[in-house]
């Protein structure tokens, strides 16, 4: 993605996603923990979430990052909220 502010538009809107689903596989542990699911249940969809944030980041936000290395998100960029660093980018 050669335009620079659909990449960033794109990488902001990607890591929104991978921050929901994240909070997704934290609904299914808890929900495992308060005995609302099996942990065979819990363990089979938070694999398949797994998967979709895997796919996501590799297919859509890596080439991006690859041709705008400062979209690059700091840390794990699925467990942290993306609201959070709004403001930081120059």
């Amino acid at each position: 993605m050669q335009h620079r502010e659909t990449a960033e538009k794109a990488t902001e809107a990607l890591l929104n996603v991978a921050y929901q689903l994240c909070s997704l596989i934290n609904m299914f542990e808890a929900s495992e923990k308060e005995g609302k699911i099996s942990k065979e249940e819990g363990e089979t969809y938070r694999r398949a979430v797994m998967a979709s944030i895997d796919e996501l980041l590799t297919s859509i936000l890596t080439p991006i990052v690859d041709i705008h290395p400062d979209l690059r998100p700091s840390g794990c960029c699925c467990c942290a909220d993306p609201e959070a660093d709004k403001g930081e980018q120059p």
